[in-house]
């Protein structure tokens, strides 16, 4: 939860304008900092403060519909979009037109701008840049066709237009001023569905002029470097790379959406932390349910928009408000045996087998009890993807490797839960 205050202190009002876009899957905590849903990319949200003091990087924001919600979250994936090539070194370097651009700090007139890196320990490969709030807009350009995990998807972006050129290895271009880019790339790359390629602008004797487009970084180098060693045939297929995929992996909690229950009325939804209403989903819309426990049931509720952007919400609500719902068809049980490291060895008294669901902030837990023949059953968290499982003592102790359950709706998997040698003895709980 680092970056997050826990408090409205150093509280701001927006820079520019209010209007944000998601440019990646991103948690809603609520004024106790609990996470009780997300956001993925594309989601347009309204800011109504946020800080870049010490106290934390963070936003609180809010969405008017399909569902009134408000939250707390990082900020550093709310961008907004520049209208056009932004120059951030003068004749030398710009930022391109589309590109998601965090705001670090400005007011109503005024803004210091950079590009978003899509995934984490990227960083961008320009420096900030101030400009005018005119140049800038809350949400993507209409050109925009979706999203993935390095950012906005444009028609295109696998081209660049020009007359390609090639060096090998690296150059370092100047400006008409003498300004010096970082060292370039001379081939044409195709990395994650976008284009990097030199292009020649003109020849002058010895030297020539060239643009570097890179539309993965958004950037656009333009200078001088000398003709000798340039190819002006492509001489093999450009180099196609896909780089690491990171997304929001907890909202798999909306996949996949069987079994799914009408809600009979507009029902609140209550955090799973401390059981605080943290929004009103609507009545007549439908929820998925992940485990029905007596009273309660664990629900996710989800929207994706037409175009991209998606909302997605969990926490309990009264099993009575859900229709055609019931606990056998809905619930993932766990059914297993916890086994001696030896024939002929006992499985001490007290043992616990420990079950986790999820990805740090959002994590679901249960125990259960092992019987004196080390039988155990539980009814897990969540009823899909994969439960990790161990055996513990009282004081929490591993007494086994970790297996990894998978599950489903409505049925039963089996596991058997080997004790590690020299473990099974009552004295080694501690």
């Amino acid at each position: 939860m680092a970056g997050i205050a826990a408090g409205p202190a150093h509280a701001a009002e927006p820079a520019c304008f209010p209007e944000r876009t998601v440019s990646a899957a991103i948690k809603l905590h609520d004024d106790r900092l609990h996470v009780f849903g997300g956001l993925s990319a594309g989601q347009i949200v309204r800011l109504r403060a946020e800080s870049t003091a010490a106290s934390g990087d963070w936003a609180d924001i809010e969405i008017a519909e399909p569902i009134a919600v408000s939250g707390r979250t990082e900020r550093k994936h709310l961008v907004v979009f520049p209208r056009q090539d932004l120059e951030v070194r003068p004749g030398l370097a710009w930022v391109l037109s589309g590109a998601p651009l965090a705001i670090q700090s400005g007011n109503q007139q005024t803004a210091r701008v950079v590009v978003a890196p899509p995934l984490r320990g990227d960083e961008p490969q320009l420096p900030p840049v101030e400009v005018p709030c005119t140049l800038l807009r809350g949400t993507a350009p209409p050109e925009v066709m979706g999203w993935d995990t390095v950012g906005p998807r444009k028609n295109g972006r696998d081209q660049v237009l020009g007359r390609a050129v090639e060096w090998d290895g690296t150059r370092v271009i100047e400006s008409d001023a003498g300004a010096r880019s970082v060292p370039l790339r001379g081939q044409s790359v195709l990395y994650d569905g976008r284009r990097t390629a030199p292009i020649l602008v003109r020849l002058e004797g010895a030297r020539a002029l060239v643009e570097v487009v890179n539309h993965r970084d958004w950037t656009r180098y333009r200078g001088w470097t000398a003709a000798q060693g340039l190819r002006f045939r492509r001489t093999r297929s450009p180099d196609v790379i896909c780089g690491c995929s990171e997304s929001g992996e907890w909202l798999s909690l909306g996949l996949p959406r069987k079994p799914a229950a009408p809600l009979r009325e507009a029902t609140p939804l209550r955090s799973t932390a401390d059981g605080r209403p943290v929004a009103t989903l609507p009545g007549g819309g439908s929820v998925i349910p992940r485990l029905v426990d007596g009273d309660e049931s664990l629900v996710v509720w989800t929207h994706s928009g037409a175009r991209s952007g998606g909302i997605l919400l969990f926490g309990r609500v009264p099993t009575a408000a859900l229709t055609s719902v019931t606990a056998p068809a809905v619930n993932a049980v766990v059914a297993g045996k916890v086994r001696a490291p030896t024939t002929g060895t006992s499985i001490p008294d007290g043992l616990v087998v420990h079950a986790k669901w999820g990805f740090g902030e959002v994590s679901f837990q249960v125990r259960a009890t092992v019987a004196p023949d080390g039988s155990f059953r539980l009814v897990s968290p969540v009823n899909r993807g994969t439960l990790e499982v161990w055996v513990e003592t009282s004081s929490e102790h591993h007494l086994s490797a970790t297996e990894y359950v998978a599950l489903a709706a409505g049925k039963t998997a089996k596991v058997v839960l080997a004790l590690k040698p020299d473990e099974s003895e009552p004295s080694r709980d501690r």
